[in-house]
């Protein structure tokens, strides 16, 4: 379709077009669900809630860039033509959300460590605005990290959208540097801190236990459980990170470094690749209702004037059994 010297493409709903769209769907509705039942607690939210909001609101922009769009195979000399190749053809807006979606988990991971091991600090260090204050870093990173995607795609002279490098020294750094700062290390990060987090509350977990196996007449163990359910969640949402980003960005390293061919890009094993990252942007709340039981309860009392709005993901109390106390 040709309209003011653009040339539309229409989608080929081929199987990864179709497999991108329900991810869409369902990512933008289980991550709304996240947001709406956050924001429900949002006045009595403690840092980690006010995180995950984050992290949801992040996949939930990334979901709505994850809808498929016709394509421009034309388009105009002019400026709108020139943002269109920069911006959209690009996925410019994709990739960002989804580094941001990055950084928030690395900081959810970080909150974790110091709500765990520096308790006395903790309301020092994890303050409202310091919290704001992260949220609005890791937007600003995931824009700037991503900005060099700005100046490899644009409009050439034939009028269509392209992309390439300025000298192949300039595509092995934007390559190894985005895989260092979008998967390398937030997954060294994440897993560090998790591990130094488990640590401790095993220690904590042990000292409570020798004071009082009951739960329910030890205040101090049942803020460990409940710190070792979050602990838990925030694992397996770590690990799905690692599963769904590591093939796509590993296999745009080594197509930077040379080391596998040009025919990558486009490829079947792109396409399964990036549906594979794009999954990560709907998971969470799966791995929520699945592995916590008070997400399941606001879903069940989401309509109900009467519920509990205490912190959702904060370090409350919980009952448990002596056996469920093993700490990661």
């Amino acid at each position: 379709m040709v309209t003011d010297g653009w040339l539309w493409v229409p989608i080929k709903w081929n199987w990864w077009m179709k497999i991108q769209m329900a991810t869409a769907v369902v990512g933008i509705l289980g991550n709304l669900l996240v947001i709406v039942l956050l924001f429900q607690r949002r006045k009595k939210s403690r840092a980690t809630d006010t995180l995950i909001g984050a992290l949801a609101t992040a996949d939930f922009v990334t979901s709505i860039f994850m809808i498929p769009l016709p394509t421009a195979e034309r388009v105009p000399m002019t400026i709108l033509g020139e943002v269109y190749c920069r911006l959209i053809f690009s996925k410019f807006l994709l990739f960002s959300s989804s580094a941001a979606s990055i950084m928030a988990l690395t900081s959810i991971a970080i909150e974790r460590y110091i709500a765990v091991v520096h308790p006395l600090r903790c309301k020092e260090l994890l303050s409202r605005r310091r919290i704001r204050t992260a949220i609005v870093l890791t937007w600003i990173l995931g824009v700037t990290l991503y900005t060099p995607l700005l100046y490899t795609n644009f409009r050439n002279p034939q009028q269509e959208c392209e992309w390439g490098f300025p000298s192949r020294e300039i595509q092995i750094l934007i390559g190894v540097g985005l895989f260092s700062t979008q998967f390398l290390i937030p997954m060294i990060v994440s897993l560090t801190v998790h591990g130094l987090t488990a640590r401790t509350l095993h220690r904590k977990a042990n000292l409570y236990l020798g004071e009082n196996k009951n739960p329910d007449a030890n205040p101090s163990l049942r803020h460990v459980i409940a710190k070792k359910r979050v602990l838990q969640t925030l694992f397996l949402v770590i690990m799905f990170f690692i599963i769904c980003w590591g093939p796509i960005q590993t296999g745009y390293m080594l197509f930077d470094l040379g080391i596998i061919p040009v025919t990558f890009v486009g490829s079947t094993i792109q396409h399964v690749f990036i549906i594979l990252a794009l999954w990560n942007s709907c998971a969470n709340p799966f791995i929520y209702a699945i592995r916590y039981p008070e997400f399941r309860k606001a879903i069940r009392e989401l309509f109900n004037p009467n519920r509990n709005d205490a912190s959702l993901f904060g370090d409350r109390g919980v009952n448990s059994s002596p056996f469920r106390t093993n700490v990661l």
